[in-house]
C-alpha cells in the first residue's frame, strides 16, 4: 500500500469514527427543549372602558341630537329571552332598522376609550362638553347612564364623557360617528330586487313611468295574451297614454332592460319645501315597478349629478305635496336604470300591418315552400277562478294537436309583423313568397301576402290593398315556429321581433 493510499484510509476512519461518537451523544444526550420567555411589552397598557354593561341588560336607548330630534327604543324581551324593539315617533313611510338597533345595543355596552385626556375638568368648554352636539342615554336594570359627545380633536376625535364618571375621554372618528348618526341612517330603505339577463323578462310585469311633462307611460305583461285590447297578441300591453299591444323587443331594450338596474344607494337626509327645487324634486318624475312575487318600488325622480339621481318615495311626497307632513327624505339611486322617464310612448306601441281579435278566426292557411300548412282552432267556454267567463283556443297543426299555449304563440307570431313604412304602389313585387290566409269563422277571409324585397326587408300586402315594409325577422318567426311544432318541440314566449 502507498504511503498516499494509507493517508486516505486513515483520514476516512478518523471521519467515520467522529460521526459515530456525534451520534452516540445525541442518543444519549438529546437536546432539552426550552420554554419561551413571555416578557410583559412595557408599551402595552389596560383597556380603558367608558363604558362596561351587559349588552343584553340593555332596556332602552334615547338619542338626541342638537337639532332638536329624538329616538327612543325600548328592548322587549319575552320569556323565552326572543328580544323586539318599541320605537318612537313610529316609522309612518320607512320601518326602522332594527338590526343597526341590535348591533348598537353591545357597541355602547362595552365602549373603549382612545385615552384619558383629564381628570375633574374645571372648565368643560374647550372640549366642547359644555353644550355637546350628541347625548344618548342607557338604561339598564339597575341604573342609568348619559354619554355627550363634543368638539372633535385635530386627529378627528372625539371628545366624550358619561355619567358618574369626572373622566374626559377620547373616541375614535369612527366609533363616534357610527354612535351619533343621524335619525335618517336608522331607516330601512327597502330596494326593488335589482335583475338580469332573461330573470328580467320573467320577473318584472309592470312598469308606470310619468314624465315630467305628466305624461303617464303604463306597461304590463300579457304571456297570455288575455288581456282586452292586445289584438297583435304580443307579450306586453301599453294601458296609458293609449290601450294597445306593445313592440316586445323595444319595450324590452328600452324599458326593461334599463328600470331593471335602477337601485337605492343611500338616504341624504330630510328636506324642506324651500329646498324641493335644489333636488330637481319640484318637476318630478316618477317611475313605479312591480314584479311577480308582489315586490314594488314607487319613487319620484328628481335631479341626477351624473353620479345618483336624488329621489323620493312616492307616497311621503305625495303627502309633503298636501302639507301633511313639513320635511321630505330624499333618498339616493344610483345613475343607472332612469333612461325611461325621457322616452316617447310611440316608439313603444307595436303598430302592426293587420290585426284580428282571435276568436273570430276558424282556421289558418300557411302556403310557403310549395306546401299549405293547415291550422285548425276550436274553442272552449270556462269560468275562471275569479268567476269571469272565458274562452280556451286549441289548435291543431295539420291534424295534430299542438295545445293551448304553442297555439297562442303561433298566431301571435302571425300578427306579430312591424310596420316600417309603405310602399308605393308603381313597385313591382313579383311572387309572393309566403300567402297566409284566416278563414273567418262567420265566413270570409282576410289573406296577408308576403314578398321578398331584399336580405332585410319583405312588402306586406293585406287584403291586397295595404303595402308595408316589414321586417325579414318578422317573417321568419313564422316559419320557425311551424318548423318547431313539427319537431314536437314547444314555442317560446319571447322572441326577437
Amino acid at each position: 500500500m502507498t504511503k498516499s493510499i494509507k493517508r486516505i484510509v486513515v483520514f476516512g476512519a478518523v471521519v467515520v469514527g467522529i460521526a459515530l461518537l456525534l451520534v452516540i451523544v445525541l442518543l444519549v444526550f438529546p437536546k432539552q427543549e426550552v420554554e419561551p420567555v413571555v416578557t410583559d411589552d412595557p408599551n402595552d397598557k389596560p383597556t380603558v372602558y367608558i363604558i362596561n354593561e351587559d349588552g343584553n341588560d340593555l332596556k332602552r336607548m334615547h338619542w338626541y341630537w342638537n337639532n332638536g330630534e329624538e329616538l327612543e327604543v325600548r328592548y322587549v324581551r319575552d320569556e323565552k329571552g326572543k328580544l323586539s324593539y318599541e320605537a318612537t315617533p313610529e316609522a309612518y313611510y320607512f320601518d326602522w332598522n332594527t338590526s343597526k338597533f341590535r348591533s348598537m345595543m353591545f357597541t355602547m355596552s362595552t365602549l373603549t376609550s382612545m385615552g384619558e385626556v383629564e381628570k375633574d375638568p374645571q372648565d368643560l368648554s374647550k372640549y366642547g362638553l359644555d353644550d355637546p352636539y350628541f347625548r344618548m342615554e342607557l338604561e339598564y336594570s339597575d341604573k342609568t347612564l348619559t354619554l355627550i359627545f363634543g368638539n372633535p380633536t385635530i386627529d378627528g376625535y372625539a371628545y366624550t364623557m358619561v355619567s358618574g364618571d369626572d373622566t374626559v375621554h377620547m373616541v375614535g372618528s369612527y366609533l363616534a360617528g357610527l354612535i351619533s348618526r343621524s335619525i335618517v341612517e336608522y331607516r330601512q330603505i327597502d330596494s326593488f330586487p335589482v335583475y338580469s339577463d332573461e330573470e328580467i323578462y320573467e320577473k318584472i310585469n309592470h312598469v308606470l313611468i310619468v314624465r315630467r311633462d305628466g305624461t303617464p307611460i303604463e306597461i304590463v305583461a300579457d304571456p297570455t295574451y288575455e288581456m282586452e285590447g292586445n289584438e297583435a297578441m304580443c307579450n306586453y300591453m301599453m294601458l296609458q297614454p293609449v290601450v294597445s299591444s306593445a313592440a316586445d323587443e323595444t319595450v324590452r331594450e328600452n324599458v326593461l332592460d334599463q328600470v331593471a338596474q335602477i337601485a337605492f344607494s343611500k338616504v341624504y337626509g330630510d328636506i324642506g319645501m324651500d329646498r324641493l327645487a335644489d333636488f330637481g324634486l319640484d318637476k318630478p318624475a316618477r317611475v313605479y315597478l312591480e314584479d311577480v312575487d308582489g315586490n314594488t318600488c314607487d319613487i319620484m325622480v328628481g335631479a341626477t349629478d351624473s353620479n345618483v339621481y336624488y329621489c323620493a318615495f312616492t307616497k311621503q311626497y305625495d303627502d309633503f305635496m298636501d302639507g301633511v307632513i313639513d320635511q321630505l327624505t330624499v333618498l339616493e339611486y344610483q345613475a343607472a336604470g332612469f333612461e325611461p322617464i325621457d322616452i316617447d310612448y310611440m316608439t313603444l306601441m307595436n303598430r302592426v300591418v293587420w290585426i284580428q281579435e282571435i276568436h273570430t278566426v276558424q282556421s289558418i292557411d300557411y302556403e310557403y315552400g310549395g306546401n299549405v300548412r293547415h291550422v285548425q282552432f276550436t274553442f272552449e267556454d270556462y269560468i275562471t277562478d275569479a268567476n269571469t267567463e272565458a274562452v280556451h283556443v286549441y289548435g291543431a297543426l295539420d291534424g295534430k294537436d299542438i295545445g293551448e299555449q304553442n297555439t297562442k304563440r303561433l298566431y301571435a307570431r302571425t300578427l306579430n309583423l312591424r310596420e316600417i313604412g309603405t310602399i308605393e304602389d308603381d313597385v313591382e313585387l313579383g311572387e309572393a313568397e309566403i300567402t297566409v290566409t284566416l278563414n273567418l269563422v262567420e265566413g270570409g277571409k282576410r289573406e296577408l301576402k308576403l314578398y321578398r324585397l331584399n336580405e332585410r326587408q319583405y312588402c306586406a300586402v293585406v287584403d291586397g290593398a295595404q303595402r308595408f315594409y316589414v321586417y325579414r325577422t318578422n317573417v321568419q318567426n313564422i316559419t320557425d315556429a311551424i318548423a318547431r311544432l313539427d319537431d314536437d318541440r314547444d314555442l317560446a314566449l319571447l322572441y326577437d321581433t
